[in-house]
């Protein structure tokens, strides 16, 4: 399907060279994927349903709160680091750099500060170990939101692998070594609070390690260039890529958040387990999009629409035929696989697996319509689906939560999928006359 998709460039080193880039990163990103679930093995059986409920529920949070600190100035990162690079205009690079980081580092701190205060006030709400696990989870704050800037930069100078070592591959081997290290001597009982300990460990000697990777590719030209800033041309541009990155997050947060504000802490738990075993369904939408959207570019820049339908309707067969197969297994086999791989105390996560698996199968059959309208220039129209999306998605668990608990949330959270993927599938089709589903047809 690959070689389909792209066949009519191998004869081009540089899109070969583009498709080995694209290929090395989706084999970093599944093997990132391999770390992250083995770490919700490891966690989910030792911690127990309950604490890892907490634990989950704090990293949601975290997530959401680290939207504002990064204020979408990743994207704008990647796209301006490469544009100055091709330009070589060093001093706006270093400009941008600066600018964006200490934007980042005082939202961050300022953030982290005030979750700090608004604990340290109500923690007569909380047990000794979810004060402690709260606080640990605070640290995430600047380090998540620092370290997207620092891969954005290094994806901005293309080292695309680099990019991404650090946080898909460094910080989950880690987390696990000491995790690891921990079940086997003995020093320590695990626990919630003791786990976002050393989650946060990983974390930050992955930025570490990432800063240095981005210490010794950057341009030498950066050392001696004069700091340039285009604070209101980035300003400008960085509130709707801020509005999307921060919908995008709080659609995939809203169902752990809710759970725990209506439901217990062993429910939300339980649901994790199940959202961690949806997530092998989106290995195909991940490496359809990555291979493809470089294409994507090409032929929304040369009008070619015929080309683009074609590689559109390739690329959601790719994705489809790739998540097929999973959700089949969870319909078989999944409570067996629950049972062997986490324990018993997860079994109901069974019908919230499977809900979540067939929204992200007909997620890959829709095709990458967002996709495709941003390489178009309607970016708006993705921004007002994801709205649109967080908004529906929000509504229903509120609904369905309080009801039907975890099987609520799925529910809600696959309604939400399949009405983004509908609404961006039909405005491709109106603005551009094109089938980005897994039907597609021939444009003539």
């Amino acid at each position: 399907m690959l070689n389909r998709i792209t066949q009519q460039f191998q004869g081009n080193s540089l899109k070969s060279n583009l498709m080995r880039g694209g290929l090395a990163s989706i084999a970093i990103k599944i093997f990132g994927l391999g770390l992250s679930l083995l770490t919700a093995i490891i966690l989910a059986r030792a911690l127990g349903p309950e604490q890892y409920g907490v634990y989950s529920y704090v990293l949601a949070i975290v997530s959401i709160l680290a939207i504002p600190a990064m204020f979408g100035l990743p994207s704008l990162i990647v796209r301006e680091t490469a544009k100055a690079e091709v330009k070589q205009e060093w001093g706006k690079m270093r400009g941008l750099w600066f600018w964006s980081n200490s934007i980042t580092a005082s939202l961050s701190i300022f953030i982290a500060i005030i979750a700090a205060f608004v604990l340290w006030f109500n923690r007569a709400s909380f047990t000794e170990m979810q004060f402690l696990t709260f606080a640990w989870g605070i640290a995430f704050i600047p380090l998540s939101a620092l370290a997207a800037l620092r891969g954005a930069s290094l994806r901005g100078l293309r080292k695309v692998i680099q990019g991404q070592l650090p946080e898909q591959v460094l910080k989950p081997a880690l987390f696990i070594l000491m995790l690891a290290v921990v079940g086997l001597t003995g020093v320590a009982e695990l626990t919630a609070e003791s786990a976002m300990m050393f989650n946060a460990l990983s974390a930050g000697v992955a930025f570490i390690f990432g800063a240095w990777l981005l210490y010794r590719v950057k341009p030498k030209q950066l050392n001696i260039a004069k700091k340039e800033f285009e604070r209101k041309a980035w300003l400008s541009s960085v509130v709707p890529l801020a509005m999307l990155s921060g919908l995008d997050i709080l659609v995939t947060e809203t169902d752990i958040v809710m759970l725990g504000i209506f439901r217990t802490a062993e429910e939300v738990g339980i649901y994790r387990v199940a959202l961690q075993g949806a997530l092998l369904t989106t290995i195909g939408i991940t490496a359809a999009n990555m291979v493809s959207a470089p294409y994507f570019s090409k032929f929304t820049f040369n009008s070619d629409k015929k080309n683009l339908e074609n590689l559109a309707k390739q690329s959601a067969r790719l994705a489809f035929f790739l998540a097929l197969p999973t959700s089949l297994l969870f319909l078989i086999f999944g409570k067996e696989l629950i049972l062997l791989v986490f324990g018993p105390a997860y079994v109901s996560a069974y019908l919230p697996l499977l809900i979540l698996a067939i929204g992200q199968t007909i997620h890959a059959a829709g095709g990458a319509g967002g996709l495709i309208l941003n390489m178009n220039g309607y970016e708006k129209s993705t921004l007002l689906i994801l709205a649109l999306a967080a908004c529906l998605n929000v509504i229903l668990n509120f609904i369905m939560i309080p009801y039907w608990g975890i099987s609520g949330a799925a529910t809600a959270t696959t309604i939400a999928i399949i009405f983004r993927k509908i609404i961006a599938w039909y405005m491709v089709y109106a603005r551009l006359g094109i089938d980005s589903s897994i039907v597609g047809y021939k444009f003539n």
